[in-house]
């Protein structure tokens, strides 16, 4: 399963597809109300432009990362020194880019239901899916693992990155 995951098996498109996907289901199951951002204090215009950017920016990190992958070679060992575009700014940039993505996508469609989802999505990409892919990598390349997580910071919880560090 790591290395169909470190290999690109899983593709992050089809990841929030499926995502997207529960969470409309789930809105047809159990319908909640839809969010008033006037109600919290804001203008519903300025949350689609707040919409925008984060799309924007998971865009614009999801496709750098994908450029410097093909650039380098997905899954091979050039990959793990990429430290351009996306993974100047973490070592999972596609991961990062899927919660940005559908808090945009749950602020357009004020939907409850996306925001749950981005939550579930975020606790499985960094509870499970980071550690498989590190763990295949330091398992089948130790040495260059080690100079990879000196590349940029993880998205990991807490309890990992102190066990980095110490």
């Amino acid at each position: 399963i790591a290395h169909f995951i470190a290999t690109g098996g899983m593709s992050a498109e089809l990841f929030v597809l499926i995502t997207l996907v529960v969470a409309w289901r789930a809105e047809k199951w159990q319908p909640m109300p839809a969010l008033e951002w006037r109600d919290f204090g804001y203008a519903p215009e300025f949350m689609y432009l707040i919409s925008a950017m984060l799309i924007g920016l998971a865009a614009w990190l999801y496709i750098t990362a994908e450029i410097e992958l093909r650039r380098h070679g997905h899954g091979t060992l050039g990959s793990m020194a990429i430290s351009d575009g996306g993974f100047g700014f973490t070592r999972h940039p596609q991961y990062f880019s899927i919660p940005l993505l559908l808090v945009g996508i749950g602020i357009l469609t004020d939907s409850r239901w996306v925001f749950i989802m981005v939550v579930v999505n975020f606790m499985y990409c960094h509870s499970v899916l980071i550690p498989l892919e590190e763990a295949w990598l330091e398992e089948t390349h130790p040495e260059l693992f080690a100079e990879h997580i000196k590349t940029g910071p993880s998205l990991e919880c807490p309890e990992s990155v102190s066990s980095e560090t110490s």
